[in-house]
């Protein structure tokens, strides 16, 4: 019994000393959790992994698949603002994720639409799931993100699924 107190005792602090690459929702604000900075021609970037839950959700407008190419791949995530782990102190409501429009001029659009058609379906089942199910993101935090004496804080109550040429990037760090 010691030694799997020993065990788990390291694990907590190899995690707590170490940091996460992901912001779980559990409603606790961390400075800084799990947020990965990446420089693009001199400006700094800030994304984060996060997890979306059937708790976290407030809503997800239903839209059909010919609906969601019109849309141009667009579609909103309301999120309960006490559950996002970065402070956004003029923001009076909850907090809006939202995936950016794709252009149908592009070369692949019709392969982007799907996978964020997918990403969508995806998201949906966990708001309409009776189990516990959850979805892991890729966020976005700039444009509406200052670093305020070494915290980073929302502007606006926005942030967007990490978006580049037209389509959505599924992971954090520089672009590949």
């Amino acid at each position: 019994m010691k030694c799997i107190f020993s065990v788990l005792n390291f694990v907590f602090l190899s995690l707590f000393i170490g940091g996460s690459s992901y912001a779980y929702a559990g409603g606790e604000r961390e400075e800084r959790f799990g947020v990965v900075t990446s420089v693009t021609n001199n400006k700094e970037y800030y994304h984060l992994e996060y997890v979306l839950t059937k708790e976290n959700i407030i809503s997800l407008e239903a839209l059909t698949n010919t609906q969601f190419k019109i849309n141009g791949g667009q579609f909103e995530v309301l999120i309960k603002k006490s559950m996002f782990p970065i402070d956004a102190p003029s923001c009076k409501s909850n907090i809006i994720l939202r995936m950016p429009w794709s252009n149908p001029g592009v070369t692949n659009y019709e392969l982007f639409i799907d996978e964020k058609y997918e990403i969508y379906n995806e998201i949906r089942r966990v708001y309409e799931a009776d189990e516990i199910y959850s979805i892991d993101v890729v966020i976005e935090l700039n444009p509406y993100v200052i670093l305020d004496s070494g915290d980073l804080k929302l502007t606006q109550c926005n942030v967007f699924f990490r978006h580049a040429n037209d389509r959505y990037i599924s992971y954090t760090g520089s672009l590949k």
